[in-house]
């Protein structure tokens, strides 16, 4: 009689246990869908993201940016172009910077960047833009640039300036800027080929023009430096003389 009372109650204990467990796998299993629900709202083509980005630059109509599966996949797939080849990638917090070379400018600079970012769906484009400066036969240039500063509804690494190095002597580029926070950053050199640099820096947030390029030689002689004002601006430098 004692047995059969334990026995029952061991199969009392199993099934609230059963009932327990099986209310636990729903709930997580109700937390999972929901969580790839909203997941797919909000970085779907068109979603939530798209329609906040969208309304901050002042489109009247909703952005349908495509995910890739590379971060080149997802530029080509919002630019329509099949036929940009990445001269360079970096690698940046939550995504990545691709360098593209339009076209074999022999007397000027073509450069072309775009900004992506890594979501669970995939990566998605989030800002780009490019430049083409033509420096004729002026072999006296050092280096060019293009400055990209933060906008509202811009979630990125911004403001970035980047730029080509044309003078071989050029083994620093730094930025500086003024205000309340102000400071100088060391720009990234990339070697493209046998001749070729690239550079970029990412700068805090709450830096603001104007600002001012130096470029510099291995002993850190100054070479050529600029200073300027707009935050969209591009422009080649000249040595100094």
């Amino acid at each position: 009689m004692i047995f059969d009372k334990y026995i029952r109650g061991i199969a009392v204990m199993n099934g609230k246990i059963r009932t327990r467990w099986l209310g636990i796998c729903t709930s997580v299993l109700a937390v999972l869908v929901l969580f790839v629900v909203a997941v797919y709202a909000y970085d779907s083509p068109g979603g939530i993201a798209d329609w906040r980005f969208s309304r901050a630059i002042g489109n009247n109509w909703i952005m349908q940016i495509p995910v890739g599966k590379t971060p080149d996949d997802a530029v080509q797939k919002f630019r329509g172009i099949t036929n940009n080849q990445v001269i360079h990638q970096e690698k940046i917090d939550g995504g990545a910077i691709l360098f593209y070379k339009n076209n074999e400018n022999k007397e000027g600079s073509d450069l072309q960047i775009e900004i992506v970012h890594h979501t669970w769906l995939g990566w998605k484009w989030v800002w780009g833009g490019g430049y083409s400066i033509s420096n004729g036969t002026d072999s006296d240039v050092a280096f060019d640039y293009m400055s990209m500063p933060r906008s509202k509804g811009l979630h990125g690494p911004f403001p970035i300036l980047v730029g080509q190095v044309m003078d071989s002597n050029v083994d620093n580029v730094t930025v500086t800027f003024d205000g309340d926070n102000a400071a100088t950053y060391d720009a990234k050199l990339i070697p493209i080929g046998a001749e070729e640099k690239l550079w970029y820096v990412v700068l805090p947030a709450s830096a603001t023009a104007p600002f001012k390029i130096d470029a510099s030689n291995a002993d850190h002689k100054l070479i050529a430096s600029t200073t300027f004002t707009d935050p969209h601006n591009s422009e080649s430098v000249c040595l100094t003389s």
